[in-house]
């Protein structure tokens, strides 16, 4: 529940997130599920504090030390999808405009008129 005071260049941790320096075990990472409700408070610039309390630790979980985990976004997909929205936002631009001229002939010519 606090900080986790590293020493020596020796540092590992496990898949059941067991923490070791030199060899020797310091302490375990909690892992927690938040539920999409959690009410989380932001501490600095990277951090956030759980007001509530965790629902359950998460069973099953593994660590992978030193490895890179994707992106789990498909670059082409979301690409598209802005662009779609894009070409709708112009289209409804358009229209807009059409609109606003078609009603601006329709004040000034009734106009001239009367």
């Amino acid at each position: 529940n606090g900080a986790i005071q590293l020493t020596g260049p020796e540092i590992s941790v496990d898949r059941d997130g067991m923490i070791y320096s030199q060899g020797q075990q310091l302490d375990r990472l909690r892992i927690s599920i938040f539920s999409p409700e959690a009410r989380l408070e932001k501490v600095g610039d990277c951090y956030f504090r759980l007001l509530d309390e965790p629902e359950a630790l998460e069973q099953g979980a593994e660590l992978y030390w030193r490895c890179l985990e994707n992106s789990n976004v498909d670059l082409t997909r979301e690409m598209l999808s802005m662009l779609q929205v894009r070409r709708s936002f112009e289209a409804a631009q358009k229209i807009i405009t059409s609109y606003d001229q078609l009603l601006n002939r329709a004040v000034n010519e009734l106009g001239t008129l009367s």
